[in-house]
């Protein structure tokens, strides 16, 4: 027997981050939690009950906070069949190894 494709539970993790701690070296962003807010909101219109999203935005949008999110929602809630939407707006930083190579990480405040 064919799998389902119906999704049947909606969760999301919206971020937004303006100002960043001063010692992070990261300008402020303008609209990144005004965005956010909106994407949530809008998710919210679409489908995503209210116990199904987690809004972090500015000094709460922590790395603690972020890993709290996801376990909360993702790995704890979240099932097969379900949808899950990860929204970041805020600033990224790219790490070089020592091998050369380099990745990118979001960056919380």
């Amino acid at each position: 027997m064919a799998k389902s494709t119906q999704t049947e539970n909606r969760y999301c993790i919206c971020i937004g981050i303006n100002h960043y701690a001063p010692t992070a070296g990261l300008g402020p962003l303008q609209y990144a939690e005004a965005d956010a807010c909106a994407m949530d909101a809008l998710l919210g219109q679409r489908g995503f009950s209210d116990d199904h999203r987690k809004l972090l935005l500015g000094k709460d949008a922590t790395l603690e906070a972020i890993n709290a999110a996801l376990g909360e929602i993702i790995r704890n809630r979240a099932g097969e069949n379900d949808l899950v939407l990860f929204y970041f707006a805020g600033h990224s930083k790219p790490i070089r190894a020592e091998d050369g190579e380099s990745e990118v990480f979001l960056a919380s405040y």
